[in-house]
């Protein structure tokens, strides 16, 4: 890759490379999600990577590739209390307008 130009592109991978974009998608779920502890962001990032397409090895792409949208997607159901009676509660997914969280 020539670092005089800006319109090449190079393949690249390992975790140098993984890191700062697993470190990115955290902050953007604490950010938006402030309760969280970090083994629960840990654990959402890890539930909601995408494990499902060709070629898929857990010992190449390890959990999977990351689905930051489904991250920063609610995620399971709020069980509240409200007059003396349990419901739950599915909160609307802000990604797909009309659509529940899974």
């Amino acid at each position: 890759m020539d670092p005089d130009t800006t319109d090449e592109y190079e393949k690249i991978s390992g975790s140098s490379f993984a890191a700062p974009l697993v470190s990115g998608a955290a902050l953007l779920v604490r950010e938006q999600w402030e309760h969280l502890t970090a083994a629960e962001t840990v654990e959402i990032l890890l539930e909601t990577a995408d494990d499902e397409f060709d070629g898929y090895k857990q010992s190449k792409y390890g959990a999977g590739i990351l689905d930051v949208a489904e991250a920063l997607s609610p995620q399971g159901e709020v069980t509240v209390l409200h007059d003396d009676s349990l419901s739950v509660y599915e909160p609307p997914c802000p990604f797909y307008p009309g659509s529940r969280a899974a």
